[in-house]
């Protein structure tokens, strides 16, 4: 993981999926079949919502992470200290932490 900025380490290694494993691709039918649900029932999808499907996508390319830095790495009152669905949501609530997480996924040459 990268600073946006300064593009410096920021003290976390991230392992990944492919965005083409099995596990998001689960991720994505399942979002899939909720917003088909959604528009079935004539109800609108939001805005809000897709950006939460998205972000559920994104956290399941996160296989696990190593904290490399010496301080704590909190995101909202999460603790990163553990790699959990918790923590992955709360990392990928981060708009440049998502960009980088769904790039490197979405690089097949990462994956061979």
């Amino acid at each position: 993981m990268l600073h946006p900025v300064t593009e410096k380490p920021v003290g976390m290694l991230i392992e990944l999926r492919s965005d083409q494993s099995d596990a998001v691709k689960a991720v994505e039918r399942s979002n899939t079949n909720k917003v088909l649900e959604r528009q079935q029932k004539r109800k609108m999808v939001t805005a809000e919502a897709t950006e939460s499907l998205a972000e559920k996508r994104a956290a399941t390319m996160i296989k696990g992470w190593e904290i490399t830095a010496d301080e704590e790495m909190i995101i909202d009152d999460v603790d990163l200290s553990e790699c959990n669905d918790k923590s992955r949501m709360a990392l990928v609530k981060i708009d440049w932490a998502y960009e980088q997480i769904a790039t490197a996924s979405s690089n097949l040459a990462n994956f061979t």
